[in-house]
């Protein structure tokens, strides 16, 4: 299936950039015939124009193949509770609360739904009932019996927050993502019931057709008049097809889709041989992160060195700069695709800052490799260059020093030479201070894109040593991290870095067991080995449970008054998580530990006191 996906995506891409090369031909032809150029025309035209109806055609059956999976993405609406004494504190929940005196469950739903969100929802679905005894905050001393009742409902609407001091704001999480979040006991015992309830209603629910207006893939001409229209708005069609086509901009607008509320891409336009994405939103309130996940999961079909850009109306906006929430804004910073918020006024410079620098002559060298190469102040030895851009800037006056020093700056985050690779792995060593580790990391970066490398600063991070390197290190493995992931099964190394994951029942248990271990060292041990498979397993479970026959005999040998051997409550522990193994997670690993490590083994260094290190390592090689 995700095959099938991927495979229509990428030939969506191509044939939407064969399109776009096509119609770049057409003005090339026409600016080469009215300038007097002897060319047959009509016939050039007519091989282009057939081009453009095959491309056409592959883009409209790749188009259905594509929005029929993407019409298969579930959304949940969660938020995450931040009032201290609320009940699941820090857990992410769906909107609810507790039945009044003669109060149905399903006015109960409608009640708490209206209030939380102020979305007056009318058809509900139940799912299931979850029923049991715990302890609630209000009564800590004793269990209370709950009657918990689950229903969903499918809507458009968008929720608001109404009460900031108890939880965040409403997000949008795919199924995938509710997987690995921390929720409340109902949410997370009955997953799989409320997947496939969701699944259902979704294959019954009558999906909205998207119309696309196919003739508008030529070049629109717009009356300058139309601007002076007073019901006029950002998201009016007539304003964003007069910005494309100005004729010394060079722009050019193929495809224009006039349906509203789809979250997807209003017009595609074209400029030197780019694409250019955007979605027109004419709201009071700011845009929610949502709008930005659903346009990014859009645009990512195409080429990376595409612009997505999602205009607002400052006009009517209830906050003067309020256009988009911060987890929106924060979104866009860190995609991996080229997001930005603009409105009318700002539409033109976004454009031509983005593409600034496809102004300037340069030489491009692509997969470039040689025995030596010698370029200006840049020499090296059996180099292998994935990219590297030599700009051309004129100067009235320049001597060869400041030209060596131009180039050097300008091409040292863009060249993979040793002069690189040595300065990358330096940085990264003074970190970690492991060649090994240093040189494994290494492996990893190389195959990065270039885009990635280019983000790289290494004079800001080669004083930002001086203060933190435990930052330094956070900001490298953020930008490294998506692909560090891809290559762990490749290569093998330890991070010396601190990763955060999203954290849930696993890793809970782990905690819990994990402090009977004896060792310090080897409890960080344990945990970073776990972190790092289940990167690379999110649904395989890993737990480091000692024995009960061990945990019994340290507690005893620690013989503190503060901290008595209750066996009974030891045995009661074991078998409870034993048999919540089982229930929650349907395939797990536990990892028996009773031996002890000592601090050189988990340093990775020299053991002095031959421990069974090789128990430990060959167990975790496994499964990574």
């Amino acid at each position: 299936m995700s095959e099938k996906y991927n495979t229509a995506k990428s030939q969506y891409s191509a044939s939407l950039s064969s399109f776009s090369s096509c119609l770049s031909w057409l003005n090339s032809v026409a600016s080469m015939y009215s300038n007097g150029i002897s060319i047959n025309k009509d016939q050039i035209d007519n091989e282009i124009k057939v081009k453009l109806t095959e491309q056409t055609n592959l883009m409209q059956i790749n188009k259905k193949i594509i929005d029929q999976y993407e019409g298969e993405c579930r959304y949940y609406t969660l938020c995450l509770i931040n009032y201290p004494s609320k009940d699941y504190y820090m857990y992410y929940q769906v909107a609810g609360g507790s039945l009044e005196l003669y109060e149905s469950f399903v006015d109960c739903v409608k009640r708490e739904v209206f209030e939380e969100t102020k979305l007056d929802l009318k058809d509900f679905h139940f799912i299931a009932y979850n029923e049991g005894f715990r302890i609630f905050p209000d009564c800590p001393d004793c269990e209370i019996m709950f009657k918990t009742a689950i229903y969903l409902t499918i809507t458009d609407e968008i929720p608001q927050l109404t009460e900031p001091d108890r939880n965040s704001a409403w997000e949008a999480y795919t199924i995938n993502e509710f997987k690995n979040l921390k929720v409340t006991d109902s949410l997370r015992l009955k997953e799989s019931a409320i997947i496939e309830a969701i699944n259902s209603k979704f294959r019954n629910h009558r999906k909205r057709k998207i119309e696309i207006n196919h003739e508008s893939q030529k070049q629109v001409k717009i009356d300058p008049e139309e601007l002076n229209e007073p019901e006029y708005t950002t998201s009016s069609p007539s304003l964003l097809q007069y910005l494309i086509t100005t004729e010394n901009f060079g722009l050019l607008a193929f495809d224009v889709k006039v349906n509203r509320g789809d979250h997807s891409i209003d017009i595609i336009i074209t400029y030197k041989q780019k694409l250019i994405f955007i979605q027109c939103k004419n709201t009071e309130t700011p845009i929610p992160v949502q709008i930005v996940r659903v346009f990014e999961s859009a645009i990512s079909r195409f080429a990376s060195d595409s612009l997505g850009i999602i205009m607002y109306n400052s006009e009517k906006l209830k906050e003067k700069g309020k256009f988009a929430t911060l987890k929106a804004k924060q979104w866009a910073h860190i995609s991996k695709r080229n997001i930005k918020f603009c409105n009318k006024d700002q539409f033109v410079e976004i454009i031509k800052e983005f593409y600034k620098s496809d102004n300037d002559d340069y030489i491009k060298l692509v997969d470039y490799k040689a025995d030596r190469f010698n370029i200006v102040s840049l020499l090296g030895e059996n180099v292998s260059i994935g990219r590297i851009i030599f700009l051309f800037i004129t100067f009235k006056t320049i001597d060869l020093h400041t030209m060596s020093k131009l180039f050097d700056e300008q091409t040292q985050e863009l060249a993979k030479l040793n002069g690189l690779l040595s300065t990358f792995h330096s940085y990264v060593n003074a970190i970690n201070g492991n060649n090994n580790h240093c040189t494994s990391y290494m492996k990893i970066a190389l195959k990065i894109q270039l885009k990635e490398l280019e983000e790289f600063d290494f004079k800001h991070y080669k004083n930002e040593f001086k203060t933190s390197k435990e930052k330094i290190m956070r900001i490298i493995n953020r930008k490294l991290d998506p692909e560090l992931v891809k290559m762990k099964e490749e290569y093998q190394f330890y991070s010396a870095s601190n990763k955060i994951y999203q954290e849930d029942h696993r890793y809970e248990d782990v905690k819990i067991f994990n402090k009977f271990l004896v060792d310090k060292y080897e409890k960080d041990y344990i945990d970073r080995k776990v972190n790092e498979i289940e990167s690379l397993t999110p649904y395989k479970v890993i737990f480091v449970n000692p024995s009960l026959e061990t945990t019994i005999d340290h507690k005893k040998r620690q013989n503190r008054k503060s901290k008595k051997c209750l066996i009974q409550y030891l045995r009661d522990l074991y078998d409870f998580y034993q048999t919540g193994i089982d229930v929650i997670y349907n395939e797990y690993i536990m990892f028996k530990n009773e031996n002890v490590l000592c601090k050189d083994c988990l340093k990775f260094s020299q053991c002095k006191k031959n421990c069974d290190f090789s128990s430990y390592e060959s167990l975790f090689e496994q499964l990574l």
